[in-house]
């Protein structure tokens, strides 16, 4: 049976461990492909904690593949954002099969995050 290709942009990190171990860490940018992972995920994450939202973790599975991923994808792209939000590109980090980390990327800082 043949693999399906995923449609997930992705990033691969190479990196030795102190043992001398070799570990491979990526990021992936959320997709339809990985929605139940990302939706694992994102319910273990606090609603507020260091200054992240997380808007997700209320979301029943269905309003996370239908809207929150999309949502996702948005405000990379800069689509329907807030007045004075920026576009921020969502990465996952993952360790082998399993998200360990979120990273919010914005692409430039505004007046009021440039104050934070």
């Amino acid at each position: 049976m043949m693999k399906r290709q995923s449609n997930c942009r992705f990033f691969l990190f190479w990196f030795r461990m102190n043992w001398g171990e070799k570990k491979i860490l990526v990021l992936k940018e959320p997709c339809l492909d990985d929605s139940e992972k990302l939706y694992e995920a994102i319910r273990k994450m606090p609603l507020f904690e260091n200054g992240f939202e997380n808007r997700f973790a209320l979301m029943s599975y269905r309003q996370f593949c239908s809207m929150g991923i999309p949502r996702m994808l948005d405000e990379g792209k800069g689509i329907n954002l807030k007045p004075g939000h920026v576009p921020q590109t969502y990465f996952f980090l993952w360790d082998d099969d399993k998200v360990v980390g979120l990273f919010k990327v914005r692409h430039y800082l505004n007046e009021v995050l440039r104050e934070e």
